[in-house]
């Protein structure tokens, strides 16, 4: 466990989380464990199932699961807890940090009972009632999106975008979901890719990796098609997760009837140290988030893990045509972005890349030396660690 620095800050932080950071992306859990080894008090809670606790331990900052096993409990449970969370807020003495909108409103309660005390509202997803009408809560944030005294985006144009459409007057930061050098495995032996693929892989024959979700805003089927155009020999792998079961079958179907076996597989999701620690036997990562295929400001503008993950590990990534993309990838010449949102675009990016190996080599190097340089989480975060600091020291004891 890291220590607190000497001169230690005794104001409390609670932190709560939206998601379960425990083997996803932790990007909350590494700002907690930032802010605890600068001497802040931080407990974070978080929808975390009991059999992942031990997954969480690896942080030195106390956290409280709210997970519950069955429909009916997980529903009294997170009933219970946003009633708790409402009285909490109004009679203890800490600085909060919410995360998206699952306990937005709780959040707001808080802040308005309890004038004197500090709220940061770290935003992942950039979600509006026009784009998102479904989803819960999104009238509710855009009627109260000023109330945090602070705020956390994760890209420069979602801030940009977010201040203009809520008419946010106060400071917004900067996070990528970039990740620690300390989350970054040493490289396993050559072989364990295959291993985890659940069986050998083509000899000699570069392999695209796809690690990620099967939802619509991914456009696999034209991931597929434009592997299916190349004009040289290549091997999908993909490692998916999905909320449905029967998402990753129909997407192993599709891999099938287009590939074939000896041209793509399709496996279950594996844990992110697994694969990180093999990423570099793989020839390419596919990062893709085309605008058609979830026309929002949250798609155009993603902010994809994915992508740092492929930089940390010397991956070069073929990637979609979002602005983002275009910077973090082809601007820094760490791998190419297709023209636009077609298939064929997409397969042009991907043979740019296969067709020069000893250009992907050179973006392999030159990626692990930028992110170790620029963009792992401890460059990127000291602002906002420092400024939430700052917050903290400002509270009144």
């Amino acid at each position: 466990m890291r220590k607190p620095s000497v001169k230690a800050h005794q104001a409390r932080l609670t932190v709560v989380s939206s998601g379960n950071f425990a083997r996803g992306y932790g990007g909350i859990a590494y700002l907690a464990e930032a802010l605890h080894t600068r001497g802040a008090a931080v407990q974070v809670i978080a929808p975390i199932p009991l059999d992942q606790m031990a997954d969480v331990r690896r942080f030195a900052f106390p956290t409280r699961s709210i997970y519950s096993t069955t429909p009916r409990s997980s529903w009294l449970s997170r009933r219970m807890f946003h009633l708790e969370l409402a009285l909490t807020g109004v009679f203890r003495d800490t600085a909060w940090l919410f995360s998206d909108l699952s306990f937005f409103r709780e959040a707001v309660a808080i802040r308005r009972l309890r004038q004197h005390s500090q709220l940061i509202h770290y935003c992942t997803e950039l979600l509006t009632p026009e784009e998102f009408p479904d989803l819960r809560n999104t009238n509710f944030y855009a009627k109260h999106a000023g109330v945090p005294d602070l705020i956390i985006d994760v890209n420069q144009a979602r801030a940009a975008r977010r201040r203009e459409r809520f008419g946010l007057l106060q400071e917004i930061l900067v996070l990528p979901n970039t990740l620690p050098l300390s989350e970054i495995p040493r490289p396993a032996p050559s072989g364990t890719l295959a291993q985890l693929a659940g069986g050998e892989l083509p000899e000699g024959t570069p392999v695209l990796l796809y690690a990620g979700g099967t939802h619509a805003g991914a456009a696999l089927d034209s991931i597929v098609a434009a592997v299916a155009g190349l004009d040289r020999p290549a091997f999908f792998l993909a490692f998916c997760h999905s909320e449905l079961a029967d998402d990753v079958v129909r997407f192993r179907d599709m891999v099938n009837d287009r590939l074939g076996f000896r041209q793509g597989r399709v496996c279950p999701a594996v844990p992110r140290q697994a694969l990180l620690a093999c990423m570099h036997e793989a020839a390419v990562g596919l990062v893709t988030y085309p605008y058609s295929a979830a026309p929002s400001w949250n798609q155009l503008h993603c902010a994809p893990t994915k992508a740092y993950e492929c930089i940390a590990t010397g991956l070069p990534i073929a990637a979609s045509a979002n602005p983002s993309l275009q910077a973090l990838v082809a601007d820094r010449a760490v791998g190419a972005c297709a023209a636009d949102d077609s298939p064929a675009a997409l397969r042009d990016a991907i043979g740019q890349l296969l067709a020069q190996p000893a250009r992907l080599r050179a973006m392999s190097e030159r990626a692990k030396r930028m992110f170790v340089e620029e963009l792992c989480f401890e460059r990127v975060s000291s602002p906002v660690v420092n400024r939430i600091m700052d917050t903290l020291d400002s509270i009144p004891q």
